[in-house]
């Protein structure tokens, strides 16, 4: 419930603070006194888009901050919970407009978001003002209504999660099938490249190696030459010359012993050349020129030149080339079974797509003709006895899925007539001004009880409406005050005698600059701004009369 409204430098407010009562609160006053400023700053703490227009000329910035209490059922606790905010019962709305451009948002004390604002906000209050009476005629804002109406705004958040995994796997099913024919074409190429790598057998270093043992090969004949020469120098002259040098040495070293380490070397060296020379005319015997090995090593790196030319430019980029192949292989005839699980998933959630939206529709069917019976005893009430009102374009058979949207398969229509003997037509074709504020207050009423909103801000619902139909709506806004916080800016006497609080606002003129303000009205005062209202100031004793009559209509003077 709004307790208290202060509002600084906004327009032609300077400075403002009101205390609020529950039940019913009004605002009266004359055309242009600025009560649309009030409500104004109501606006704004939901987050409604602001300039540094509105703030009152001479001043750096406005501001407007609310204080309201909170049942536990509205879920703001939990709301501000999840803000990290305290909550003690109460919550205290700001906003700051600067001159200069943009806003800063506060929720108990702290700096918010707009969006935050704008979502608690509409936990607290609503307002039912000219706008709204426009969305009234939108089909989503009537499918919000049958939906809380039917209590199935969880089914419908269900619903919109489904819809969205539905047509996220049906795009991704899509996006393999379009890419078939290039998949397989990339699918043969990748499999006649692998089995081209793998069917080679290559090894890395493999061609290094193969021309080395080629060009050995190719020089065996002049390799055989040096190497026959080179044994039959060890075997001759230099095996002898270092045979000598060796015995010369070691009688020395009988000698001098110091010479013992270098006659132990010579005999090392005379050794090794022994060796050396065995394993000389081992590589004598074994070398080779055959023809056939070197018809062989010249197909096989022919083969692998040709891979590298491919693949290359060297053998491991080949081998790497053919493994990262077999890898993407691997993905695309994976790819056939994921498509295989995609259309499996897709046909799945396609059915239960559809079993969700009957689901939903089935309930939004009953909950609509609950809420049009409701509301055409509303409209009874409201000097509309014989208007009839039901609700179009929910349910009905043969409807296909791709008709079904986040929301499900349903486009109401609200339908009215206000006269017997008319057809029911589209309220936006019918419906006159009076009869729509009407409407508006009938739907108000009767999704009263299941409205978490402890506060209902009116502004013009009396337009176009007069007379007994008069009478009728403040009874209706008099009865819902009776579980709401109602607060109505009205220029209906009829509606301004039933308040449990009564304001005028009115604009005054001081030091050259104009003001508006606010005065919370007594009883005596309360009988002279309804006589205003009804006759203006030629007020006689027949007109306070009435007055009297109108303000004893709500149970007595406050």
């Amino acid at each position: 419930m709004l307790k208290e409204l202060r509002i600084s430098n906004l327009a032609l407010i300077d400075s403002l603070e009101i205390d609020f009562s529950g039940g019913l609160v009004v605002m009266t006053g004359e055309t242009g006194a600025g009560k649309s400023i009030i409500l104004q700053a109501l606006n704004l703490l939901q987050g409604v888009r602001a300039s540094g227009d509105i703030v009152r000329r001479g001043a750096e910035r406005a501001s407007i901050e609310a204080r309201f209490t909170a049942a536990g059922e509205s879920g703001i606790a939990e709301m501000l919970d999840e803000m990290d905010l305290d909550f003690d019962g109460e919550v205290i709305l700001r906003r700051v407009v600067r001159a200069a451009g943009g806003s800063r948002f506060y929720l108990n004390g702290s700096m918010t978001t707009a969006a935050a604002l704008s979502e608690v906000a509409s936990r607290l209050f609503s307002i039912a003002s000219q706008h709204e009476h426009q969305r009234l005629l939108s089909s989503s804002f009537q499918l919000s209504l049958i939906d809380i109406e039917g209590g199935l705004e969880a089914e419908r958040g269900e619903l919109a999660a489904l819809h969205r995994r539905y047509h996220e796997a049906r795009e991704k099913l899509a996006g393999l099938l379009a890419a078939g024919d290039e998949r397989e074409r990339r699918r043969e190429l990748l499999a006649f490249q692998v089995e081209e790598i793998s069917g080679a057998g290559l090894v890395p270093g493999e061609d290094a190696e193969l021309e080395q043992e080629m060009a050995v090969l190719k020089a065996a004949d002049s390799l055989r030459r040096g190497g026959r020469e080179a044994v039959e120098l060890l075997d001759g002259r230099v095996s002898d010359d270092l045979g000598r040098v060796r015995t010369i040495i070691e009688r020395m070293a009988v000698t001098d012993s110091g010479l013992a380490p270098l006659s132990e070397s010579v005999s090392e060296l005379f050794f090794l050349l022994e060796e050396k020379g065995r394993e000389l005319r081992t590589w004598l015997d074994n070398i080779s020129d055959d023809p056939a090995r070197m018809e062989d090593i010249g197909a096989r790196l022919d083969l692998i030149n040709s891979l590298k030319r491919k693949y290359g430019p060297e053998l491991d980029d080949v081998i790497r080339f053919g493994d990262e192949a077999a890898r993407e292989l691997e993905e695309i005839e994976e790819s056939g079974g994921r498509a295989a699980a995609l259309e499996k998933e897709v046909a799945e959630l396609a059915a239960a797509l559809v079993d969700a939206a009957g689901r939903l529709s089935a309930g939004r069917a009953r909950a609509a003709d609950r809420l049009a019976a409701r509301v055409e005893a509303e409209l009874a009430a409201l000097c509309l006895e014989h208007a009839r009102f039901a609700v179009g374009g929910i349910g009905g058979d043969g409807r296909d899925l791709d008709d079904i949207g986040p929301s499900g398969w349903d486009r109401p229509e609200f339908l009215f007539s206000a006269n017997p003997g008319e057809d029911l037509r589209a309220l936006a074709k019918v419906a006159s001004g009076g009869e729509l504020s009407r409407v508006m207050l009938a739907l108000k009423c009767a999704m009263a009880r299941r409205d978490r909103v402890e506060t209902v801000i009116f502004d013009e619902v009396d337009s176009g409406v007069g007379g007994r139909a008069a009478d009728a709506v403040g009874r209706k806004i008099s009865e819902l005050a009776g579980h709401h916080q109602v607060v109505c800016i009205t220029h209906l006497p009829q509606i301004a005698a039933r308040a449990d609080q009564h304001f005028r606002v009115e604009k005054e003129v001081a030091g050259g600059r104009t003001l508006t303000g606010m005065t919370m009205l007594d009883e005596a005062a309360r009988r002279q701004e309804l006589a205003r209202m009804l006759d203006g100031d030629s007020a006689g004793a027949t007109t306070m009369a009435y007055v009297d009559e109108l303000m004893a209509r709500r149970g007595g003077s406050e």
